[in-house]
This record gives C-alpha cells, sequence and structure tokens, in this order.
C-alpha cells in the first residue's frame, strides 16, 4: 500500500518514517519546503538523541498535494484541527476518489503513539453516496498495554460441543493467576 502524508509536523514525520521502515511507500508533502534533513532532524528531535541519520528509500517527499496524491492509495491528513477546513476548502478537488483519514484522533493521542508501544486503533468508514468519496475516521485508540492490566470482569465462554469442553480442559490444566 502507498501511503499519502499532508503535513510534516512531528506527528506526520514520525508517522511516514515508522510507515517507510516498515516497508511502506511513504509519499509526503508540507506547506512549507522540506527535505531529507530537515525531517531527520525533526525525528531525532523528537527522540531526544541522534539515532537518524539516513531515511528509508520507502521515503518520498513530494513537491505538491497532486503528487502525493497520484502516487498514493490513501491519504493521511496531519495537518492541526485549526487548519484543516481552510486546507480542504482550498485542496479538496484533489483528493478525487481517495480515501482520506483525518488526524484529530491521532493527534489527541500522541502520547500513545510511539514507537514500541502498542495500540488498537478503532476506525470506522464513511462512504458517501452523492459524491463516491470515502472518509476514514479514527474512533478510538487504546494502549494495549492499559488493556492488558485491568483485571478481566466477566468471562464468558460458549461451549458447543464434547470438543470444545476438550479444548477448555487442556487450557484450564494450566496454571495461571486467573479465578474461573
Amino acid at each position: 500500500m502507498k501511503i499519502g502524508i499532508i503535513g510534516s509536523g512531528q506527528f506526520g514525520a514520525s508517522l511516514a518514517h515508522n510507515f517507510s521502515k516498515n516497508l511502506k511507500e511513504i509519499n509526503i508533502w508540507n506547506r512549507s519546503n522540506i527535505n531529507k534533513d530537515i525531517i531527520i532532524r525533526k525525528l531525532n528531535s523528537l527522540s531526544g538523541e541522534n539515532l537518524i541519520n539516513q531515511l528509508s528509500p520507502y521515503f518520498k517527499i513530494r513537491r505538491s498535494i497532486l503528487n502525493v496524491v497520484e502516487n498514493s492509495d490513501i491519504i493521511l491528513l496531519c495537518i492541526k484541527a485549526q487548519s484543516l477546513i481552510n486546507f480542504l476548502g482550498k485542496n479538496y478537488s484533489f483528493f478525487e476518489n481517495k480515501p482520506l483519514v483525518f488526524s484529530d484522533v491521532f493527534e489527541l493521542n500522541r502520547e500513545n503513539i510511539k514507537e514500541g508501544k502498542s495500540v488498537i486503533i478503532t476506525l470506522f468508514k464513511i462512504f458517501s453516496e452523492s459524491d463516491k468519496k470515502i472518509r476514514i475516521n479514527v474512533k478510538k485508540i487504546l494502549p494495549l498495554d492499559d488493556i492488558l492490566s485491568k483485571p478481566i470482569n466477566n468471562l464468558k465462554i460458549k461451549i458447543k460441543n464434547d470438543k470444545d469442553l476438550d479444548i477448555l480442559s487442556k487450557i484450564l490444566v494450566s496454571k495461571g493467576n486467573v479465578e474461573i
């Protein structure tokens, strides 16, 4: 999948870097001129160390929004919420038939989205019949640590047949910290 990112601030640059490390082609654009050296400095300043000295070959800096859109399957809008309406008003026609992911929930959960942290992201997709566009919104971001550290208050196990009962009894032989 080719991912387009509009906005190379801290959040956009971090997303682009992590996606490109995982062999995803990234096409990034920012309203101010950017280059690989600027992105590397920005990423190193986020980590507080000089960990990055080059970007993945999958990381492509594009010179226009149109270049990002033409070379991407999906577009992530990493733009501050207060600038988003103005940006879309001027540039919405570029995103013809491209799924758009809006980053407002990402920005609110910036602390949870860091390298080495696992999260569960709930997405919902809206398809507009009138203009044939797909919009993908992030509904919720939950750190996996938060989910795993909470006690399980209720557990329901459905047993449909004897085979399911045999499987469950084999699982229950091993000792754990859970009372059932």
